[in-house]
């Protein structure tokens, strides 16, 4: 008798201790604050080798908060707070914020002479000659932003 009433109480001790979210199967969700953006059925490029693509995107504020397949990221909506947008299977790529850029320009800077920068005659020769090395004998060296010697009393030739 002693020992049954033991085990029972064991047991309902051990029954206690243990969530009813488990007790039924499920995982215990941590409460979160939802987003009030969600970008639904689309085909999102995100730059992660071991995710290359995902269907959805939520966004609280200024942040993307989940990134993910249309079920993972519904969950975290609220109906009277989150816009969901339905994109139909368009593409949603990464931040890309410049809104004026000249690529080919861009381009001659990253490849080339960047004198953008330069904040004196000692950083614009040096710039210059790191840029030449680069180069191939007779190459010519383009890029620069010539214009930046005239505030220093500079010749063109850098004399």
């Amino acid at each position: 008798m002693r020992l049954r009433l033991l085990c029972l109480l064991l047991f309902a001790g051990l029954l206690a201790a243990v969530p009813p979210a488990i007790v039924e199967g499920q995982e215990e969700e941590t409460p979160v604050r939802p987003a009030n953006l969600i970008l639904v059925n689309a085909r999102v490029w995100t730059l992660d080798p071991d995710q290359p693509e995902a269907q959805a995107v939520a966004i609280r504020g200024q942040r993307l908060i989940k990134v993910g397949s249309n079920e993972e990221v519904r969950r975290l909506a609220r109906s009277d707070y989150t816009r969901v947008i339905d994109l139909r299977g368009r593409l949603v790529l990464p931040g890309f914020i410049d809104n004026h850029t000249h690529f080919a320009a861009a381009g001659r800077l990253l490849l080339g002479l960047n004198l953008l920068d330069a904040n004196g005659p000692d950083t614009f020769r040096a710039r210059v000659k790191e840029a030449a090395a680069r180069l191939p004998a007779g190459a010519w060296l383009v890029g620069g932003d010539w214009g930046a010697y005239a505030q220093w009393g500079m010749s063109s030739t850098g004399r």
